[in-house]
C-alpha cells in the first residue's frame, strides 16, 4: 500500500486527502502553498494561527511497521511596520518546522503516546487503521473489516480508534466493551488478539441468543448487545422494541457506558429479573422477603428493573419501551428516583397511588406529592416474634445490654434516635425473618442491630456515650463478643480478618439486671 498524505484545507478548516507527489514527498520547509493563506500578509488584527500547528500528516508501512508522521510550523505574530504607509500591524511569519513521529505494530501492548502525536484527526488515523488491518490480515491469515459503528459517531477520537485497531483488529468494537469484563482466563477467547468471530462469544457470555438482526445491531453500535441484556431484564424482549434505545447515547442522564455500569453488569453477568413475577406484586410479606434478600447485593439494578417489571405488567410491554425511551430522552434520572421510592416504599404506598404513578407522566412535582404521601402515610403497627431460641439470646455482653426489638413503632422511633441511620427504608413485618435487637449502655441507646443473612450495626453518633470512633469500636467489639456467647456468630457475617480473634475469646451472656423501661424510646 502506497504512503498517504492529508493537509489542511484552510477555508474549511478541516484535513483533506492528496495525491500529489510532491506534497507527499517533499520537505515541508520547500511548500509554502501548505501554509496558511495570511503568511506574510498584515493585519491589523493578531492573527489566531500562532505557535505550533500541524501542516500535514503522512502514513506508511515498512517492514510491518506503521508509521505516521506530522510535520508542524512554529508561527509567530510580531508587530511591525508596514513598507508602503509604515502603519504598525500584525504579520504572521513561521519561523521553524518540526517532525513528530510515531510507529505502530501488531506486537505494541501499550496505548498510543499522547506526548508523540495530538489530535491525531479521524481520517489520519483512518488510514493508520487501514494499514494495520493489512497487517492482520498478513499475520492471521483472515480478513478483517472494520464495523459501521465507525460512521455511527463512535471512534471519533483519532487516538481512540489507532488504540482499539491495536489491542483488538479481529473486532475494534471490543473497545467499548471491553471493561465489562475482567478479561481473566474465562475471557482471553474474546479479548486475545487474532480472535475472530467474537459476537457469539460474548453472546454467550451474557446469555443472549446470536441472532442476525442482533449481529447487525452489534456492528453498528458496540453496547447492543449490553443494551439489549438490560433491556430484557426492565421486560423489553422484541427487537423492533430495542432497536431505538441503541441509538441514546446517554442512560439515566449518564454517558452511555457510566449509565450502564451503574447495573454492574461487568460484576453479575446475569441480572435476575426471573425472581419478579406477579405474586412479588400482590403478597406483602414475599416482597418484604425479596428485597431484605437481595437489597445488599443488588442496590443499584434492583429498584429499576422492579419498576421496569411492575410497569410491563400494568401496561405491557410496547407501551413500557415507549415510556422508558421518552424518559431517558428527557429525565432518566427522575425515573430512578421513582424505582426508588417504589422500590423501598411500595408496601406502605396506598393502591390509588400505585395506580397514579403507573398512569402519569413522571415529574418532579409528582415525586413531591409521593414523599408527603409516604412521610403522613400511618403504617399500622406490627409486633414481632421471636422464637424461644432468639428470645434466650438476650443478655449483657462488655456493659452492653442487648434487647429484641418488639414492634415496628419502637424500631422506627429508635432508628430515627439514631443519627446515623436516620428513617428505615426497608418494609417491616413479622415472620421476615429478621432479627432486630437494641444495644443499650447505661440506659443510653447505643446502636440497633438486625440480623438476616448479615449483621448490621447501626451506631448512636450523637456522641451520647462515647466519642465517635470509640463507640464504633467498642460497639463492633461487644457485637462480636454477643454473635460468639449466643452461638449465632456461626450463621451471620461478613467478617473482618480482626474479627476473628475476637470470636474466639470466651465470653459469658450475663442475664439483664433489670427489665429496663428505657429499652422503648418515649
Amino acid at each position: 500500500m502506497l504512503p498517504r498524505a492529508f493537509i489542511v484545507d484552510w477555508n474549511k478548516k478541516d484535513w483533506q486527502e492528496t495525491f500529489a507527489n510532491h506534497l507527499i514527498n517533499d520537505p515541508i520547509e520547500s511548500l509554502p502553498e501548505l501554509l496558511p493563506p495570511q503568511c506574510g500578509q498584515y493585519s491589523t488584527s493578531r492573527p489566531s494561527e500562532r505557535g505550533w500547528i500541524n501542516l500535514r500528516w503522512r502514513v506508511a508501512c515498512h517492514n510491518e511497521v506503521v508509521f505516521i508522521a506530522v510535520d508542524r510550523g512554529r508561527f509567530i505574530a510580531p508587530y511591525a511596520r508596514e513598507p508602503h504607509n509604515q502603519r504598525k500591524s500584525y504579520i504572521l511569519k513561521v519561523v521553524d518546522y518540526r517532525v513528530n513521529t510515531l510507529s505502530l505494530s501488531l506486537t505494541q501492548t501499550l496505548a498510543v503516546p499522547e506526548k508523540n502525536c495530538r489530535n491525531i484527526p479521524q481520517c489520519v488515523a483512518r488510514a493508520a487503521v487501514d494499514f494495520l488491518q493489512e497487517e492482520a490480515e498478513k499475520r492471521y491469515g483472515y480478513s478483517f473489516v472494520l464495523p459501521a459503528s465507525i460512521q455511527n459517531g463512535y471512534f471519533n477520537d483519532g487516538r481512540t480508534l489507532i488504540d482499539a485497531a491495536l489491542r483488538y483488529p479481529h473486532d475494534i468494537n471490543l473497545w467499548y466493551v471491553q471493561n465489562f469484563f475482567d478479561k481473566g482466563r474465562q475471557h482471553q477467547e474474546i479479548f486475545q488478539p487474532g480472535g475472530f468471530d467474537t459476537f457469539p462469544l460474548l453472546c454467550e457470555q451474557f446469555s443472549i441468543e446470536p441472532t442476525t438482526a442482533l449481529r447487525e445491531a452489534y456492528n453498528n453500535h458496540p453496547y447492543a448487545i449490553i443494551m439489549t441484556r438490560v433491556l430484557e431484564s426492565l421486560g423489553i424482549k422484541e427487537p423492533k422494541l430495542i432497536e431505538p434505545f441503541l441509538k441514546l447515547n446517554k442512560w439515566n442522564d449518564k454517558p452511555i457506558y457510566e449509565g450502564l455500569c451503574d447495573w454492574g453488569i461487568y460484576t453479575y453477568h446475569c441480572l435476575f429479573s426471573h425472581i419478579f413475577h406477579q405474586s412479588w406484586f400482590t403478597d406483602d410479606m414475599g416482597i418484604s422477603h425479596m428485597l431484605q434478600q437481595n437489597n445488599y447485593f443488588y442496590r443499584q439494578s434492583f429498584p429499576y428493573i422492579f419498576f421496569c417489571q411492575l410497569l410491563r405488567q400494568e401496561i405491557g410491554e410496547i407501551k413500557l419501551a415507549q415510556r422508558l425511551l421518552a424518559q431517558q430522552m428527557t429525565d432518566g434520572d427522575i425515573f430512578n428516583k421513582f424505582a426508588a421510592v417504589l422500590f423501598y416504599n411500595f408496601h406502605i404506598i396506598p393502591i390509588p397511588w400505585r395506580r397514579k404513578i403507573i398512569s402519569s407522566p413522571l415529574t418532579e412535582e409528582l415525586y413531591a406529592e409521593l414523599l408527603a404521601v409516604i412521610d403522613t402515610e400511618k403504617v399500622q403497627r406490627c409486633t414481632f416474634h421471636y422464637p424461644p431460641e432468639i428470645k434466650a439470646c438476650e443478655g449483657m455482653v462488655d456493659g452492653f445490654e442487648f434487647r429484641l426489638i418488639s414492634n415496628s413503632d419502637e424500631f422506627t422511633r429508635m432508628q430515627r434516635a439514631i443519627t446515623s441511620c436516620g428513617n428505615p427504608k426497608s418494609p417491616l413485618l413479622d415472620g421476615d425473618g429478621v432479627v432486630r435487637l437494641g444495644i443499650y449502655k447505661n440506659g443510653e441507646i447505643g446502636g440497633c442491630l438486625t440480623l438476616q443473612g448479615i449483621f448490621k450495626i447501626y451506631c448512636n453518633n450523637s456522641g451520647g456515650i462515647y466519642e465517635h470512633t470509640l463507640l464504633t469500636a467498642g460497639l463492633r467489639i461487644a457485637v462480636l463478643h454477643w454473635l460468639k456467647a449466643t452461638g449465632l456468630y456461626k450463621n451471620y457475617g461478613p467478617y473482618f480478618s480482626t474479627d476473628y480473634a475476637y470470636l474466639s475469646e470466651d465470653v459469658q451472656l450475663l442475664p439483664l439486671s433489670s427489665e429496663q423501661e428505657g429499652s422503648e424510646l418515649q
